[in-house]
């Protein structure tokens, strides 16, 4: 298990087609994304916001995803984005982050629909030294 990675499991009770069309909706499954939201769309390329919460540290990133792989055949898709801080200013103060969305679904009898999702998140950040 990889320390980075989320992944989750569960079942819809939809036709398969209906659960893949809705997983491939960027602009539908953006609101499922804490803190995510979308600014705009180009072609195959999707703009958007984001706040991330760890700890006492808030960051926000502005970037964009868009699918790296998809499959409509076999059910599979990767959704890569990247991002970074608005406030950044400049190399020494450089905050971005990358993601990795990967989804499947598994063809079965009736309308079960088994999906996986797994979630790659890096986040860097450089936070600036106060010295007074």
């Amino acid at each position: 298990m990889n320390p980075d990675r989320i992944d989750n499991e569960f079942t819809v009770s939809v036709p398969i087609d209906q659960a893949w069309e809705v997983l491939t909706d960027l602009a539908g499954i953006a609101p499922c994304l804490p803190g995510a939201q979308l600014t705009g769309s180009e072609g195959d390329m999707f703009m958007g916001k984001i706040k991330i919460k760890v700890g006492p540290v808030t960051s926000q990133y502005a970037g964009t995803a868009s699918f790296s792989e998809k499959d409509d055949a076999g059910y599979r898709a990767v959704i890569e984005a990247k991002g970074q801080d608005p406030r950044g200013a400049g190399k020494d103060d450089e905050r971005c982050a990358r993601g990795r969305h990967d989804h499947r679904i598994a063809r079965r009898p009736h309308d079960k629909v088994p999906v996986a999702i797994g979630v790659a998140v890096v986040v860097a950040v450089v936070i600036d030294r106060v010295v007074r």
